[in-house]
């Protein structure tokens, strides 16, 4: 049995505890009601305020809760693996911003979401965390789903760039690839680092959006309309990562990474029910999947 950071890897024939998938869709619910207040948000206010505004209210409501929620014991291990996952976090939020922005969206968010998945479940099963049989068709179809889920109906219709797109697919793999990163930083700074690796994650970010505001004379308070909903956008995400590091601490990375990136199936739910967005072919397609993944990882 391998050991990772003082958390043992279950073996195959081990089942998963139950609490791991639900905790992860409770991550998925909170960090997809996130971004789609988030996305309201930055309708009246720049991204970059957003995002410091939001991380900045979530991580003051962790702060006065962290006595009560952390019994993990503090150490370099744990705040280094925090502190590298929020630096890598934030430098892939700056890419995949620019990418969005720039790219192809119905190109660019699918490929990083399904990095963003993709990379934790290889390297959970490259440690040897095996999920059943069924359970690996669970996480492919929840893979699948990810991709459907993160395609933007509207951008299908833009005509295509062929000249920039290899540029911002590659910064969409790099994004992908940061935000998968913070997956598994968070998982191998193991269970007894308790909440320390998210509180050292949280105060990176932080540090670096202003370091970053800072070296382009930018102001990072929004405007007033969009307070209310980067507040809450950033309480729902710091809630969704909460409910990550209790679910990983439970199950399997591969499992607990999958459930909690179909996070988009909320956030597209929520545009067709709050702002009558119909939803494109694809993502109905993704709902079918991310329903069968979930039901195939809890049964397995």
């Amino acid at each position: 049995m391998e050991n990772r950071g003082s958390r043992s890897v279950p073996p195959a024939d081990i089942g998963l505890d139950p609490m791991a998938p639900l905790l992860s869709l409770l991550a998925a619910t909170s960090i997809g009601t996130a971004a789609f207040l988030g996305g309201l948000a930055t309708k009246t206010s720049r991204v970059l305020t957003v995002a410091f505004f939001s991380q900045a209210a979530g991580t003051s409501l962790y702060l006065v809760a962290f006595p009560w929620l952390n019994d993990g014991v503090f150490g370099f291990r744990a705040i280094s693996f925090g502190v590298m996952g929020g630096v890598l976090g934030v430098g892939g939020l700056a890419l995949l911003y620019d990418a969005l922005a720039r790219g192809q969206m119905s190109v660019v968010a699918p490929v990083t979401a399904i990095q963003t998945a993709g990379l934790p479940v290889l390297f959970g099963v490259a440690v040897g965390e095996r999920p059943s049989s069924i359970g690996f068709v669970g996480i492919a179809c929840g893979l699948v789903a990810i991709g459907l889920l993160s395609i933007d109906p509207k951008a299908l219709k833009s005509p295509p760039d062929e000249r920039p797109k290899k540029r911002y697919v590659v910064q969409a793999l790099l994004a992908g690839s940061t935000f998968g990163a913070f997956f598994i930083l968070i998982d191998s700074a193991g269970a007894p680092a308790g909440h320390w690796p998210l509180l050292a994650s949280r105060l990176a970010s932080i540090a670096a959006l202003v370091v970053f505001a800072l070296s382009r004379r930018s102001q990072l308070r929004p405007e007033p309309g969009a307070r209310g909903k980067a507040g809450a956008a950033g309480c729902l995400d710091m809630g969704g990562n909460i409910f990550f590091l209790l679910a990983v601490h439970r199950g399997l990375l591969p499992v607990v990474t999958v459930v909690t990136s179909m996070y988009p199936l909320v956030t597209v739910v929520l545009a067709r029910l709050l702002l009558d967005e119909r939803l494109s072919p694809s993502q109905v397609m993704g709902v079918l999947f991310a329903t069968g993944a979930v039901s195939l990882i809890a049964i397995g």
